[in-house]
């Protein structure tokens, strides 16, 4: 599960997360250090108290290993991505999700589109915490349905429905 939590609530990609060395996760700080992104880009991503609570839990489990790499297997290996895959394959079949194409990297798509509709975080944001160097590359998220349509409509400041009773009647009588 702790796996997952990191795609969710930090948005990393599938390297990066198995590339996360112990030293990267601050939690005092209460962030983690992408060194090895995309495009070897380092990036500073704040941590959620769950997240930072799941790797402090982690951090007392983990197996002593001969590598500093945050999350191992049971035996103290280092996760390569087709163990990775492997683990993603049985997390989908005990979710009980059926839908195809649901993949590891739905879930960091989830992360961006997740703080895109939350309103809390702008695009330029959300780009930063992603790793997109691309503004455009993050405007993947900006699919807007018919309701968000209406309601930015029905938010037009000359709209009548956003207007006081006063203010329609001074309106019509000009």
């Amino acid at each position: 599960m702790l796996l997952w939590l990191h795609f969710i609530y930090a948005g990393l990609r599938r390297g990066e997360l198995l590339n996360l060395k112990t030293g990267d996760a601050d939690l005092d700080g209460r962030t983690l250090r992408v060194v090895r992104g995309k495009g070897n880009k380092t990036r500073i991503i704040p941590m959620v108290d769950e997240l930072k609570q799941a790797i402090a839990d982690w951090l007392e489990y983990r197996p002593p290993c001969g590598h500093d790499y945050l999350f191992t297997t049971n035996r103290g290996n280092r996760i390569y991505p087709s163990r990775m895959q492997i683990i993603w394959r049985k997390t989908l079949e005990r979710s009980g999700i059926k839908r195809s194409g649901v993949s590891m990297h739905t879930l960091r798509h989830s992360f961006a589109t997740l703080l895109l509709q939350s309103g809390r975080a702008d695009l330029v944001a959300i780009q930063h915490l992603i790793g997109h160097s691309r503004l455009g590359t993050t405007a993947i998220y900006l699919y807007v349905d018919a309701q968000q349509l209406r309601e930015a409509i029905a938010a037009h400041p000359l709209a009548a429905e956003s207007r006081s009773p006063e203010q329609t009647g001074t309106m019509q009588d000009t």
